[in-house]
């Protein structure tokens, strides 16, 4: 149905074999190493502009090798307090600390332990598996792990013209990392070893209950010591999902099957929030120039719901000796379900606990709950001549609970055929193993959104800068409507799409080819325009006219050493999309999809979806820059100039993998240009 408008990954699971019982078990070990850090300069070091122990960026001095003081009570520094009887102050040499950030990261592993046991007969077979995955991230101080354990059963059993199918999976997930984005509410630690003078070992500061690397004498006042902040400023994550279905048909006559199956997907998740509380002291290198940590707490909880059922006939004849007929009509209604209740806490009153109790005022507590309903009626009709030449048609109407409550349906429909020309004629004295062509055309439809048609309130939040101030407030009950725009006319968006592909194999199959080309239109995407905040709203759900994409993807193979033991094979795949706005809607020739830091990500007619842009650089009539009295160039703010886009040029991929007996050794390399 409309879910599988952006794709669909199917996953079958193992049923038993008749008549064995059979254990298997599967070990994997995986090492990771950090790849990539930040690049910083390696000439000035610590100062703004001239040297200064407490600063945090580098753009001092040029750095000279001399040995000099360093970090709390180094020289002179404004407004720090009075150096402490027999504090030993830290000198060092004034040079580069080399792989300063990728020396903070250590070596990651995750160890996959599986097992399974499986047995069953004609009629009979259950196969039940134990899955563990424990994994230590690249954090220093294990501050990042995973643990995930799965269970499984799946049975299936069949008697006179009843048969059923069920499984039912349990997975628990218990991770933990450190505090991440901007730090408004305390330090996060990927902001902290961005800020850094170039001069300055991280790996020389990694003993935090030493007197200078401290919170109190950390040696700079503008941000925190990270190895203290993995372990004081954390998240921990809990969540456990139960998941499954039932599957039931009945052979009414020989070739017609009735079958009803429901499953389910339920997920609660639990996720706790702390940045440790932390008062300096007055006789701290820091106190007066550093504020304290106040710290904070949060407990948000999470459910996920989502049930399917699905009523089906199926038939599967034989209409005359050569051509077959497999059919399936049925209806679906799907339901999906999610809320949480969130709590949050600013200003801890004791370090070191963690509780909404630890507090002598009160939390801050939301709640959300949405539900959606999609229901569909389909029929399918699968054709095939001799084997080698097949026909498939689809059909799909749904109604979706999001759409205008008068207007929420839609149809949608798809055909398809391939011909297996090695099945259908004599190539047996060729160098062709296998060929196979295959046209497709079909369209899919994709509903909207959650409320998007009628207005929502909300408890009233108002932004502070760095807080935020709730209602209610001194009893006071204060509610805001969205301020996204209702649209009582919203459509369905639907993509149609046209496929040519082809499948050769040749020389025994040791050299292989499958590509595709693909021309994909959609229109009535659904987005959030902006519109005058004279309205009394930001934005405005609509539909955007048609975007295009075209595109190929290929898939090479071969297979240059077979012989004895010995076996090689290689692998190649390409893909390049072109996409192209073709339509916005009314006049509109260019639209804003988002924008941060005068960077702009647009969408413009006749150009691909997701450009960048930025201010344009100033000119004059001549195409010469212009530069200012302090020799930068001028920025013209009325005009913007294209950078690029977000969709790669082209993406490969190169595989390689050689096996000796039952012992292989593969290697795989992504390419995204």
């Amino acid at each position: 149905g409309s879910r599988a408008a952006n794709g669909v990954i199917m996953i079958t699971t193992k049923r038993a074999k008749e008549n064995r019982l059979v254990v298997n078990y599967d070990f994997s070990l995986m090492g990771s190493n950090v790849l990539r850090v930040p690049q910083g300069q390696d000439m000035f070091g610590q100062g703004w502009p001239v040297f200064d122990a407490a600063e945090n960026g580098s753009w001092g001095p040029r750095m000279d090798g001399r040995i000099q003081e360093w970090g709390p009570w180094a020289y002179s520094v404004e407004n720090a307090t009075s150096k402490p009887n027999g504090f030993q102050v830290l000198s060092k040499p004034f040079s580069f600390a080399k792989d300063n950030i990728r020396k903070f990261y250590t070596f990651g592993n995750e160890i996959t332990n599986n097992i399974s046991v499986a047995a069953g007969n004609q009629d009979l077979g259950m196969v039940f598996s134990y899955g563990n995955t424990n994994a230590k991230g690249v954090m220093p101080n294990k501050a990042d792990t995973y643990n995930r354990n799965t269970f499984s059963f799946r049975g299936n059993a069949k008697y006179k013209n009843f048969s059923i199918d069920a499984n039912i999976n349990y997975v628990r997930k218990d991770a933990k990392k450190p505090s991440a984005g901007q730090g408004n509410d305390g330090a996060s630690m990927f902001q902290e070893i961005l800020q850094y003078g170039a001069d300055i070992s991280f790996k020389a500061m990694k003993d935090y209950n030493d007197v200078h690397f401290n919170p109190d004498n950390f040696y700079t006042f503008y941000a925190e010591n990270p190895y203290w902040v993995v372990d004081h400023n954390k998240n921990v994550y809990q969540d456990d999902r139960i998941y499954g279905k039932i599957d039931i048909s009945y052979q009414i006559i020989k070739g017609l099957t009735a079958e009803a199956r429901i499953g389910g997907d339920f997920t609660s998740s639990r996720t706790k929030r702390w940045n440790e509380k932390h008062v300096i002291p007055s006789d701290a290198w820091a106190y007066g120039s550093k504020s304290d940590l106040a710290g904070t707490y949060s407990e948000d909880y999470d459910k996920q719901e989502e049930l399917d059922a699905t009523g089906m006939l199926k038939a599967d004849y034989k209409l005359t000796e050569d051509l077959n007929l497999n059919a399936v009509v049925g209806y679906d209604i799907n339901q999906r379900t999610f809320s949480y209740l969130d709590s949050y806490l600013y200003g801890l009153s004791t370090p070191g606990w963690f509780s909404l109790a630890n507090t002598t005022s009160s939390p801050t507590t939301t709640s959300y709950y949405q539900r959606r309903r999609l229901m569909g009626a389909f029929a399918q009709a699968d054709l095939s001549y001799k084997n080698w030449a097949f026909l498939t048609a689809t059909a799909r109407n749904d109604w979706s609970s999001t759409l205008p409550i008068n207007d929420n349906h839609f149809f949608y429909w798809g055909v398809n055929g391939a011909v297996v020309f090695t099945d259908a004629f004599d190539l047996k004295d060729t160098p062709i193993s296998f060929l196979k062509l295959r046209l497709a055309y079909g369209k899919t439809g994709n509903d909207a959104p959650l409320y998007r048609t009628s207005g929502i309130y909300s408890a009233t939040q108002i932004g502070l800068g760095f807080g935020s101030l709730y209602l209610p407030l001194g009893g006071v009950l204060g509610l805001t409507e969205s301020n996204s725009l209702p649209t009582k006319n919203l459509k369905p968006e639907i993509t149609s799409e046209f496929e040519v592909g082809l499948n050769i194999n040749l020389f025994n199959n040791r050299l292989t080819f499958d590509g595709a080309y693909y021309d994909k239109n959609t229109k009535n995407q659904i987005i959030a325009a902006s519109v005058a905040p004279e309205t009394g709203y930001t934005t405005q759900t609509r539909n955007v006219g048609k975007i295009g994409n075209k595109g190929v993807e290929i898939m090479l193979g071969g297979t240059p050493i077979k012989s004895g033991d010995w076996k090689w094979d290689i692998g190649m795949t390409f893909t390049k999309n072109w996409s192209k706005v073709k339509e916005l809607w009314d006049d509109v020739t260019s639209y804003t999809l988002t924008s941060a830091y005068s960077v702009s990500y647009v969408a413009v007619v006749g150009k691909p979806l997701g450009e960048f842009q930025v201010p344009a650089i100033a000119r004059d009539d001549q195409g010469r820059v212009i530069v200012g009295s302090k020799g930068f160039p001028q920025i013209d703010a009325s005009k913007k100039e294209t950078v690029g886009t977000s969709a790669p040029r082209f993406q490969m991929g190169f595989t390689t993998k050689i096996t000796w007996k039952d012992l292989s050794l593969s290697a795989v390399v992504d390419w995204r240009n």
